[in-house]
């Protein structure tokens, strides 16, 4: 090998190693700091786009499935005499009662049960024993809804309604593993910003997990040996 092409084997070496270093900086310092500067600038200074609302916490009567009652009639009976609660520990499900706020029967409102894992849920108007709605599993009717991980009931549809036209309801709930259950009543319009604030955390989790996912397969592809590899390395 002559002393020129001696000297150009070297410089190639040099631009390579120079070439590899700084994808190896890069992949491991500087896409990561820009990632972690460009996200602590968003969330002080980007305007939310679903801002933080919440519900009114209910109280409700409950008595366990187990206590026997075969009709929301006898339940609704048996519950008169239960204490009102705004927490309660279902471990296969239960009947319980709500008496609605006023507000609940001046404007579209809903009556939210946020425990996950119902298997059935079914609600009945306290004066005529009409069934309101019931969901099955995810599948909803009538006025019952999937709410984020639990599910809701709507008492009037749109911001031009009116309320429930009733001032209580009794509902049977079924669980697959115990449960902490509680209700809350939220207006229409802050239910449906929660859900879609809960929907857009859900798809920027997943979207931060491919990308972890696809930063580790570029480390582990950077620091493979083999042949497979020399794609990267030139």
């Amino acid at each position: 090998m002559t002393a020129a092409g001696a000297s150009s084997s070297k410089l190639l070496e040099k631009l390579r190693s120079v070439r590899q270093s700084g994808i190896h900086r890069f992949a491991l310092w500087l896409l990561p700091a820009a990632i972690a500067l460009f996200s602590a600038l968003a969330f002080l200074s980007f305007a939310s786009l679903y801002p933080q609302t919440s519900g009114d916490t209910l109280s409700f009567r409950s008595l366990p499935l187990e206590a026997g009652h075969a009709t929301p009639a006898q339940a609704m009976a048996a519950l008169q005499t239960v204490p009102q609660q705004q927490r309660a520990r279902f471990n296969s499900g239960a009947w319980f009662s709500i008496e609605l706020p006023p507000r609940a029967r001046l404007q579209p409102s809903a009556v939210d049960f946020p425990a996950r894992g119902a298997e059935a849920i079914v609600c009945w108007r306290r004066d005529t024993m009409q069934v309101i709605g019931s969901i099955q599993g995810r599948s909803g009717s009538g006025a019952m809804r999937t709410s984020r991980l639990g599910s809701a009931l709507m008492l009037g549809h749109n911001e031009n309604d009116v309320g429930a036209s009733f001032s209580g309801l009794v509902c049977q709930a079924r669980y697959g593993e115990p449960v902490t259950f509680t209700a809350e009543l939220w207006s229409i319009p802050d239910l449906r910003a929660a859900s879609a604030r809960f929907h857009r955390g859900i798809a920027l989790l997943d979207g931060g997990i491919m990308t972890l996912a696809l930063f580790l397969t570029v480390i582990a592809l950077r620091n493979r040996n083999g042949p497979s590899c020399c794609w990267l390395s030139g």
